[in-house]
């Protein structure tokens, strides 16, 4: 009984040196802070991506995603892992600022590089809702 007691006394003087609710305002000091860090220059990500089809099923392709962000010119290489259809397929971006973004895929089945033309842009990325404009970095 003793040691319930203690215990007890001790939660109640913990919650009482600590606030038990945070600042309303810290969520937004925080997302606040995060925003106006500088990125690196560089970056490299896992993702998965989820497409679900109209009847909910769904498929996920696992990609490796670097960027490279060098004064006038961002680059940015996405690499399928998973699933097998899709093993080996990639797609870079290299984005300039003063002229046209340059896309390339790699469809390993074929062993072929496929050039995204400019009039190509707009189409589906790889059967998603993504175009090829929306992957530029």
């Amino acid at each position: 009984m003793k040691h319930a007691f203690r215990f007890c006394t001790c939660i109640i003087l913990v919650c009482l040196c600590f606030p038990l609710s945070a600042d309303p305002d810290d969520g937004y000091r925080i997302m606040l802070k995060h925003y106006n860090l500088t990125e690196g220059e560089d970056s490299e990500s896992r993702i998965n991506m989820v497409l679900i089809n109209k009847t909910g099923k769904k498929r996920i392709r696992e990609i490796l995603f670097w960027t490279l962000e060098r004064g006038d010119e961002d680059k940015s290489l996405m690499y399928f892992l998973e699933p097998p259809s899709d093993k080996g397929t990639a797609f870079l971006t290299w984005e300039h600022k003063k002229k046209d973004d340059d896309q390339w895929l790699y469809l390993p089945v074929l062993k072929r590089v496929k050039r995204i033309s400019a009039a190509s842009k707009h189409k589906s990325f790889m059967g998603t809702d993504f175009s090829y404009n929306d992957l530029a970095p």
